[in-house]
């Protein structure tokens, strides 16, 4: 003050006292209120009308540097800006960095001072001719802005309102601090508050509906301690409720699960996770087992159970114990009827009503080959690939109906080989009467109908034979005195008109082809083949081509397809069986694939060897009188394939029975195919034929060879 008069020495002395009134009756108001909003709006009151300015704010920043005016004090000749969200877009992190340290701006006249043209255009937009601005700092955090308008003109802005603002800034800060603490303070006491109520609520609720639940309910804090257990869960348990308090509930459980139960429960407690186990209580009084399985899961402090939205800190566990002995005691008891099926050769496996398999005995796994863990699961009628799908359709609907069905159905195996069983199955039902899952039980029954289809064929052949040798005898007794006189007459009658010559014709050629039908029959009948005389297949084949090729139409192209003569040398030709009737054989299906292209055609005869085995052979294809089992060997391999007509499928699994053809009256007796049949069995053969209308037919005959 030196140099100064004592006039303005005493004024400036008043001015300095009154400031620090101003800071002490503003420390005084904002101290004695923790409500952030008076403090705020006492600051810029009393702030404003010491400094006899227009406008006083404060400004809060947000977390984009962003803000809004949170309290003002404003002359009523001047707009109010109080909430006005403002972006400064001058505003940068160098100036955060400034204010901080605590920087200070002052701007006594916009029109005249040096700053940016966007803040000069902010402070324009309210009306701003002048301003001053102290930063709000906590602990470093720039938590706002104190800032002085004057809107009627420019402004010095003196040292001394500098100073008391800053004086002012700084209290604020402390108070904001405080009130913010305060607030959340009791935000979270208010929050408790409401927690503690709904949780005693929820535990009014709780414990209602606990009381009488079916399953034991229990309760522990935080550390796993039990602090609640309903009825149910003490009835399980043989504990009374003091009893089962705190840790002694763990006495309860059997001492042969207790240290797995005990692992299991601290690890969940540990990862905060959910507890699931099956374990065993045992009572103390009566010494009875109880199985439960166990549940729990954590509780959080709002009392929101839901997995997937849980919120906030566990404060313990809730969890039930679901009585399981009877279900136990009926699983222990399946064991031991398992452990008996299994000493069954059938299969026997168990579906539910949606088809999957839930058993499966070691006869099923014997039977199809699938191991239990390769068929549990599965859909039974997509693993057994069953064929007869509307047999299977009514299985269902009539075990369902009546409980019970039984009947044949055509499967496939894991290697993939068809099987013929026979099914049994029964429907089970629960407590309440309702269908609960489906027992089967299947008997592998195909070699069985092998064996009588083999049998019933004999049957039928060795009937037919005796037919046809009774009727052959008969007709060889009526035809051979008609075909002698047919032949007599020709010689004695020389004198005969063409017509009388023609009639003997007839006469002679319908003896003949009486007597050749009588043949056939009896070729049929007689079957038995002399297992000492061997025929070599290329010769017979050479034999027979040579007749085909002077005796068919010459419309048909006839091929023969044989291997060469160092391949011939090398074959296993000779195969066990009359010559006469492998030529009988060969000729029969040549005049077969003759007649069967009327407009002419292409007849292909082909040779070839091949050993076989139960893998190589399409058991659907082939046509034989013996187990597939029992084929496997070395064979010569002869192809009869024409380009005729075909064979319609619904007559394809008739042609070789006796009598059946497809040809006219007059060409054909129907014994070519059976006769064909016949002896390739009884020399040991089989065949496959393939077939399809229109595109011609094969037939491949396989003969065993023998060494020569």
């Amino acid at each position: 003050m030196i140099g100064s008069s004592p006039r303005q020495v005493e004024h400036q002395l008043q001015q300095q006292l009154e400031r620090e009134g101003l800071i002490t009756k503003i420390t005084d108001a904002i101290h004695q209120t923790l409500d952030l909003d008076q403090i705020l709006h006492t600051a810029v009151d009393q702030v404003r009308n010491f400094l006899q300015t227009d406008r006083v704010i404060v400004f809060r920043f947000n977390s984009n540097w962003k803000g809004v005016v949170e309290a003002e004090s404003v002359s009523p000749e001047w707009p109010a800006i109080l909430g006005m969200n403002i972006r400064d877009s001058c505003f940068n992190s160098e100036y955060v960095g400034t204010y901080r340290k605590g920087r200070i701006s002052t701007i006594s006249d916009i029109h005249t001072a040096t700053v940016d043209s966007c803040y000069v255009e902010l402070l324009r937009n309210v009306q701003v001719r002048s301003n001053l601005v102290v930063p709000i700092v906590q602990e470093e955090y720039l938590w706002g802005l104190l800032i002085a308008h004057h809107c009627a003109g420019p402004r010095q802005w003196q040292p001394e309102s500098t100073q008391l603002l800053k004086q002012v800034a700084t209290q604020m800060g402390i108070a904001i601090q405080q009130a913010e603490l305060y607030q959340t303070t009791r935000r979270e006491l208010i929050e408790r508050r409401r927690i503690q109520a709904a949780l005693q609520a929820s535990e009014v609720r709780f414990r209602s509906l606990s009381a009488f639940a079916p399953v034991g309910i229990f309760q522990t804090d935080l550390d796993g301690r039990c602090i609640y257990t309903n009825a149910k869960w003490q009835e399980i348990a043989g504990m009374s409720l003091e009893e089962s308090l705190g840790d002694s509930w763990a006495q309860a459980i059997h001492p042969d699960d207790r240290e797995n139960v005990f692992a299991a429960w601290n690890r969940s407690i540990a990862e905060e996770s959910d507890f699931s186990m099956e374990f065993r209580f045992l009572k103390k009084s009566t010494k009875e087992v109880r199985w439960v399985f166990s549940r729990a899961t954590a509780m959080r402090s709002q009392g929101v159970f839901d997995k997937d939205s849980l919120i906030g800190k566990i404060i313990g566990y809730v969890g039930v114990n679901e009585d399981i002995t009877e279900r136990k005691r009926a699983e222990q008891k399946i064991r031991e009827q398992a452990a008996l099926i299994d000493i069954a050769t059938d299969a026997i496996f168990v579906r539910d009503l949606a088809g999957r398999i839930t058993f499966w005995s070691k006869g099923a796994t014997k039977l199809y080959g699938w191991q239990p863990e390769e068929a549990l699961g599965k859909n039974a009628s997509q693993l057994l690939k069953k064929r007869d799908k509307v047999t299977v359709e009514e299985a269902l609907v009539t075990t369902l109906k009546q409980g019970f069905w039984q009947g044949e159905f055509t499967q496939s195996t894991k290697a993939n080989k068809n099987i013929l069983v026979a099914s049994r199955w029964t429907l089970e039902r629960d407590d309440a009467n309702n269908p609960k899952f489906i027992l089967e039980v299947n008997t592998d029954i195909t070699e069985k109908k092998q064996l009588e289809a083999h049998y019933y064929q004999t049957q039928k052949l060795e009937s037919l034979g005796q037919l046809a040798r009774g009727v052959a005898h008969d007709l060889s007794n009526i035809l051979t005195p008609i075909l002698g006189i047919a032949q007599l007459l020709r010689l004695t009658l020389n004198d005969v008109d063409t017509s009388t010559q023609e009639q003997l014709d007839i006469l002679e050629q319908s003896a003949k082809r009486g007597a050749k039908m009588v043949r056939q029959i009896l070729t049929f009948a007689k079957g038995d083949l002399d297992p000492q005389t061997t025929a070599d297949v290329i010769v017979l084949l050479q034999e027979v081509i040579n007749v085909a090729q002077q005796g068919f139409p010459d419309s048909i192209e006839i091929r023969f397809d044989i291997p060469t003569e160092e391949d011939i040398d090398r074959l296993h030709r000779e195969v066990a069986i009359d010559s006469t009737r492998l030529h009988q054989v060969f000729m029969n299906l040549c005049v077969n694939a003759r007649d069967a292209m009327v407009e002419g055609g292409v007849l292909t005869v082909s040779i070839d060897t091949i050993d076989v085995n139960e893998a190589s052979i399409n058991k659907d294809e082939v046509i034989t009188g013996k187990d597939i089992e029992m084929l496997a060997g070395h064979y010569i391999v002869v192809t009869v394939a024409d380009t005729g007509v075909g064979i319609a499928p619904e007559v394809r699994d008739r042609i070789f029975d006796p009598f059946f053809t497809t040809k006219s009256p007059d060409k054909g007796t129907g014994l070519g195919l059976a006769t064909v049949l016949g002896i390739v069995r009884k020399a040991g053969g089989f065949l496959k034929v393939s077939s399809e209308l229109g595109q011609g037919t094969e037939i491949k005959v396989y003969l065993p060879t023998v060494e020569k």
